[in-house]
């Protein structure tokens, strides 16, 4: 299979589908490693696979090439800072250094990606001063004394790269998501808000299903009956096709955005050629498909995450915010304890939300949660 994969490493449709295809059949598909992968995809056992280094978009054959060469002559490398002095200048340049940083081939070394964006460039620029040193023969032992002090490695703290956008820089040098999915991120909510990832979905005809998915895939085409949309959902496992007819999509329109994470209502159907796929029917221009950050998501399915991301404006009409006298509520506990609230502790309440039972999320301190009794 590694054979197969290095023979497509151009086509990343394919090679998508035949990495998906070989961990179906019991394969592992080890991510990119600077320390383990050559510049094709090997083999390390009869049942792991390395990824080809020649895979990762805008990394050129002959800096791994290099890479290797030197990995085999001298051992594997230490960190950022060993990797750039002992790899000749002239294929250091910055597309393919942050190529290899975003695909996480340099996970190996034990620093989070935004750190180390932040300081290959000055690892780069203290390996050229180093080899410039040496070409002038100033290696002697006393230098290197000095030196010491001199390249020192001192690595630069990066802003925070959130885990949707660090999986949206791997995807723009691997060309699909490997081993980690955006939906991920939220599969501790999907009981809170009532919903299934796709690859959980039962098909069944006309059944009414909640999935939370990543659109993928947006076509839009003209009809008889007006303009229509075919969307693809999937949570990296699976892949579902979603269609909204002209009523549906007038009412779901802006929220159909590319790598975007939604949650959508509709029916199980069978197309033309007898293939399942989800329909949107969009009852009289009511949405069907929202953004998981969205505040009505939450008002209608199982309450906030945290205060902090509605206003009163997000509030339905006839509901009351008693957010300041719940937090009150929570430091009077608080006080009686003589301390914070652990995480995750529940404090069960009769409080009705427009005659409906929310559950409300203070931040990462303490859960005010109120059961569905309806």
């Amino acid at each position: 299979m590694a054979a197969v994969l290095s023979g497509m490493m151009d086509d990343t449709d394919r090679v998508a589908f035949t990495v998906s295809e070989s961990k179906k059949s019991g394969l592992i598909v080890v991510a990119p490693n600077i320390c383990q992968s050559e510049y094709e995809f090997s083999i390390a056992d009869n049942k792991t696979i390395i990824y080809g280094l020649g895979a990762i978009k805008g990394v050129g054959e002959s800096l791994v090439r290099a890479v290797v060469l030197e990995r085999e002559t001298n051992g594997s490398y230490d960190d950022i800072f060993d990797f750039c002095l002992r790899i000749e200048k002239k294929y250091l340049n910055k597309r393919a250094i942050e190529a290899l940083i975003y695909s996480g081939a340099f996970d190996v070394f034990g620093h989070n990606r935004e750190t180390l964006i932040a300081t290959y460039p000055r690892a780069i620029k203290q390996a050229e001063q180093r080899q410039n040193d040496f070409s002038k023969g100033q290696a002697s032992l006393f230098s290197e004394v000095e030196s010491h002090i001199e390249y020192e490695k001192k690595y630069i703290k990066g802003d925070y790269l959130p885990f949707k956008k660090m999986l949206m820089f791997e995807k723009s040098v691997m060309g699909y998501y490997l081993d980690r999915h955006p939906t991920d991120w939220y599969k501790a909510d999907l009981k809170s808000i009532v919903c299934s990832l796709p690859k959980d979905i039962v098909f069944r005809n006309n059944r009414e299903v909640r999935i939370l998915g990543l659109i993928s895939e947006v076509d839009y085409r003209k009809t008889q009956r007006g303009q229509m949309a075919s969307l693809t959902i999937e949570d990296g496992v699976r892949k579902i096709n979603t269609v909204l007819f002209s009523q549906a999509l007038e009412a779901n329109s802006d929220q159909l955005i590319l790598d975007e994470v939604v949650v959508i209502s509709g029916k199980v159907k069978k197309d033309f050629r007898e293939q399942w796929q989800i329909r949107i029917a969009g009852n009289h221009g009511s949405a069907e498909i929202y953004p998981f950050s969205d505040p009505k998501l939450r008002l209608m399915h199982g309450g906030y995450n945290d205060l902090t991301e509605f206003t009163p404006e997000d509030l339905p009409e006839g509901s009351i915010d008693i957010s300041y006298e719940i937090k009150q509520f929570v430091n009077a506990i608080e006080n009686k304890l003589a301390s914070p609230i652990p995480a995750d502790t529940f404090l069960y309440t009769n409080l009705i939300f427009d005659a409906i039972y929310q559950s409300t999320n203070l931040g990462h301190e303490v859960k005010v949660d109120t059961p569905d009794f309806s």
